[in-house]
């Protein structure tokens, strides 16, 4: 005869113990698939990428250094206030002196920064943890045919593949730029014309999102400009990975809510 299974013996091993009632039989089959469904819904959300929110200081390159720094300083102590990643920083490098350059990247090593390179080689991108080219140029001049000789190709090709980004303008077409987004790491889609802050945020920008998404579904998918809590919401269902926040971030940073403004995106 076969030896009981396990909660057999357990059930008839002692007469006194023969008490045990359905309830436990059922605990004994319930309890291994709980855990595997919590085991699940773990790793779930762990593969959910949530969004992080880059502050642009674009609106504080053209004050005196000091208040520069100052801001810098306290756009890292509040990244600490969130969880790793939620906070980053966003730097547009156009026309900026060396030092400016050489303060920002001088924190590399206390918060993650974006790099956008607006038409201007960088002077290093040691630390960054992404540079993106604008490809501006390219579309508006029609140098496509000149675009694998180019210059901006060489600048390219010198960034690791790992913290690669491109740059598509507002009103901006992908087609002949195929192969440089399936290449990217990072891409920024331009909700306003670059090199001005303060304009008005153009949803129709966000066509281009399932195009490049198509071309390159694992690239992070960067939104930068008007981005507010009016339009939030509409970010996080296109599936927008980061937001970049100028005029908003100066704003509550200016009025003394600097965290509270930030979180309202995260979590809104």
């Amino acid at each position: 005869m076969a030896e009981p299974n396990a909660v057999n013996r357990y059930v008839n091993s002692d007469a006194n113990k023969s008490n045990v009632n359905e309830d436990n039989c059922v605990n004994v089959c319930i309890f291994p698939f709980m855990n595997y469904f919590c085991f699940m819904f773990i790793v779930i959300c762990g593969m959910i990428r949530c969004m992080q929110i880059a502050i642009s200081i674009e609106p504080y390159l053209a004050v005196e250094k000091s208040k520069l720094t100052q801001y810098i300083e306290d756009i890292v102590k509040l990244s600490r206030e969130f969880q790793p990643g939620e906070v980053c920083l966003h730097f547009d490098y156009f026309k900026s002196n060396p030092e400016v350059f050489r303060l920002v990247q001088s924190y590399a090593n206390q918060i993650d920064i974006d790099l956008h390179l607006m038409r201007e080689p960088a002077p290093s991108i040691a630390g960054f943890r992404s540079v993106s080219f604008d490809l501006t140029d390219v579309y508006n001049n029609k140098k496509l045919l000149n675009l694998q000789n180019s210059q901006l190709m060489n600048n390219i090709n010198c960034v690791d593949a790992g913290c690669r980004g491109l740059v598509l303008d507002l009103g901006c077409e992908i087609r002949g730029c195929e192969d440089l987004i399936r290449s990217a790491r990072y891409i920024i889609v331009m909700t306003v014309k670059c090199g001005k802050s303060g304009q008005t945020f153009h949803s129709e920008a966000l066509q281009l999102i399932p195009q490049v998404r198509e071309l390159n579904p694992n690239a992070t998918m960067i939104i930068d400009g008007g981005v507010n809590e009016n339009n939030i919401d509409l970010l996080k269902k296109a599936g927008v990975n980061v937001v970049v926040v100028g005029n908003y971030a100066k704003k509550c940073y200016e009025n003394n809510n600097f965290s509270i403004g930030i979180n309202r995106l995260l979590h809104k």
